[in-house]
């Protein structure tokens, strides 16, 4: 009995393209870049960064708007003097943000309603970066802080 070969070189080009495939794709794993883990580090390095960042920057308004209180006149505006104790926390180096020049350009409300001081500051931001990765927050400073007491 004579048997049908014409499906013999189909299968053998089948055959040898996926032994290609494996051995291109054994090849790829190994020469691919396996710094996953440090990627992963970066990221978590600037996230943060950028959490610290924030906090940072809360807990420096609400610290200055406590000195405001402290040192505030009734005569005088509240607004220069709040401006002239964040210039003395101001070191303008080493925090990358832009709440000390919205501070300088006078970008914020605060006013004393009853016992309370109320501030607000809207777009401030932060930023943290690397080499390759860069993260820029923004958000707002809302604080009221009581006057009597002289404390969040």
């Amino acid at each position: 009995m004579k048997m049908n070969k014409k499906g013999d070189i189909p299968t053998m080009i089948l055959f040898v393209i996926a032994l290609i495939l494996i051995v291109s794709t054994l090849f790829l794993f190994y020469t691919s870049q396996r710094n996953f883990d440090n990627n992963s580090k970066k990221w978590d390095l600037i996230m943060n960064e950028i959490s610290f960042d924030e906090k940072y920057s809360t807990a420096m308004v609400q610290e200055m708007a406590r000195e405001t209180i402290a040192a505030h006149q009734p005569s005088g505006d509240i607004k220069e003097e709040f401006e002239k104790i964040a210039q003395t926390h101001d070191l303008k180096e080493g925090f990358q943000g832009n709440l000390f020049a919205k501070i300088r350009t006078g970008d914020f409300d605060i006013t004393i309603n009853g016992d309370s001081l109320i501030l607000n500051i809207k777009g401030v931001s932060v930023l943290a970066d690397d080499s390759s990765n860069r993260v820029n927050r923004n958000f707002d400073i809302n604080s009221v802080l009581k006057i009597n007491a002289k404390s969040a």
